[in-house]
């Protein structure tokens, strides 16, 4: 896969502008690939899933379930990054190549020495929200 024709084409395929500067790597994600992309309209963070792992029998079935609880989540107002949608759905495929599309936010993992417990009501407070849903 030629990344430059590859997210060239979908920005335009997705209407989200023109790309402004070159498709970077980004850390994170253990088993996908993650790509910071730029346009004249935003900056967008893309996950290219791993093609192995979209051979497997489940994989497709798993990532719809996963995209109606992200959904889910969405319409009970849980704060959350979550995948843009695109003609009505998340996944996205282009040449036989399986994405989604976030928008692009700046941020930082805390280490383990900043983490307060401010930091821990608030993550325990979501999961409290999504176990409700």
């Amino acid at each position: 896969m030629n990344i430059n024709e590859f997210f060239n084409k979908l920005v335009l395929n997705l209407n989200l502008g023109k790309l402004i500067e070159e498709p970077s790597r980004v850390s994170g994600g253990l088993t996908h690939k993650m790509y910071k992309i730029a346009t004249d309209k935003n900056k967008y963070i893309v996950k290219v899933l791993n093609p192995n792992i979209m051979k497997r029998p489940t994989a497709l079935g798993n990532f719809e379930k996963a995209d109606k609880f992200e959904i889910m989540f969405q319409e009970n107002n849980i704060e959350a990054i979550y995948s843009l949608e695109f003609n009505g759905k998340k996944m996205q495929l282009q040449d036989g190549q399986y994405f989604y599309v976030y928008n692009w936010y700046d941020g930082k993992a805390l280490k383990d020495n900043e983490i307060k417990t401010i930091n821990c009501e608030k993550i325990g407070k979501q999961l409290g929200e999504i176990h409700i849903v």
